[in-house]
């Protein structure tokens, strides 16, 4: 991988983007794990940031590193690539970061038009108020 300096701030801004652009949570279904037990079930915590091409994967590697998480092989998933971050800590903070996005929209969701300006804007605002928020 080729080495990219950044700071913590400028990473954790990365991840932050790019989840709220195109990521999601898979998280443990306490039920099943109490049903089944620890043995035959073995999900774990995992965020997944899905990305269109191999130069934002570098970026989002780097982050991943320069933030002192450890850097899990990437995949492909129907043409598009996936990098997963695993841990119950840090899927909680994306879980925070997921509900007041949500709050956001739901906020803003009359302000939203059809075209991609708008929408551009309206993504633009939501992120840097999440980020406010988690002091990014």
């Amino acid at each position: 991988m080729a080495k990219v300096n950044l700071t913590k701030r400028k990473a954790q801004s990365m991840l932050v983007a790019a989840f709220l652009k195109n990521g999601y949570i898979r998280s443990r279904n306490e039920k099943r794990l109490k049903k089944e037990g620890g043995f035959n079930y073995r999900k774990g915590f995992e965020v997944r940031l899905v990305l269109k091409d191999k130069k934002d994967l570098k970026l989002i590697q780097a982050a991943i590193v320069a933030l002192d998480y450890n850097l899990s092989k990437s995949y492909i998933n129907q043409n598009q690539i996936v990098q997963p971050i695993y841990g119950m800590a840090l899927s909680d903070q994306f879980q925070k970061l997921q509900e007041q996005k949500e709050k956001a929209v739901k906020k803003n969701s009359k302000l939203v038009k059809v075209d991609k300006t708008s929408i551009s804007h309206n993504f633009k605002k939501i992120e840097s108020m999440v980020c406010k928020h988690f002091e990014i």
